[in-house]
């Protein structure tokens, strides 16, 4: 059953979460960076429950609009076509390029090597660290890649939006 509402409202929908999650991955990551005293959330609990609950429905929403075709009208569909097509090839080139960037810039001065000497030195902040109690190397490798998958994946809907408008904007009809 198609969406009658047509791809104005879809490409609405698209702009309106993806500003929210846009705005959250920017607040979320000048808190990682120390910028915490001007971006938190002072105040009642409810207005935390409300920033919560507006990015968690906005991410949700984002998802839903990138996964249900029947949302989108063809030329929405014509252009999500060329953005699943943009991401694809960004995610094979992803480790094309992260792999000799991390070797290039990351590991100077054989900082890898003097980690794997020294394994009882951290260098994640305390937040960031996993529960480890019975020193299980394998399990906490898996965990690891885990942690990590999922923390990125919660970026994909955000980057897929992204090249969506991107694509509309330089067909530029809407």
């Amino acid at each position: 059953m198609p969406w009658k509402a047509g791809y104005r409202r879809y490409n609405l929908l698209i702009d309106v979460f993806f500003w929210i999650v846009l705005i959250k991955t920017i607040r979320t990551v000048a808190m990682a960076l120390g910028f915490t005293a001007a971006l938190s959330l002072k105040g009642s609990p409810l207005v935390y429950a409300l920033v919560a609950g507006l990015t968690a429905i906005a991410q949700i929403g984002l998802t839903v609009l990138i996964l249900f075709r029947g949302l989108r009208d063809e030329y929405a569909e014509r252009l999500w076509q060329q953005a699943a097509t943009v991401f694809v090839k960004g995610l094979v080139l992803l480790p094309v390029i992260w792999i000799p960037f991390f070797f290039l810039f990351i590991d100077r001065n054989g900082t890898i090597d003097w980690y794997r000497a020294n394994p009882a030195v951290d260098f994640l902040p305390p937040q960031y660290h996993l529960p480890n109690p019975k020193q299980a190397i394998g399990v906490y490798q898996i965990e690891g890649i885990n942690y990590v998958l999922l923390r990125t994946a919660v970026y994909f809907p955000l980057i897929f939006a992204a090249i969506y408008k991107w694509q509309r904007w330089r067909d530029g009809r809407s």
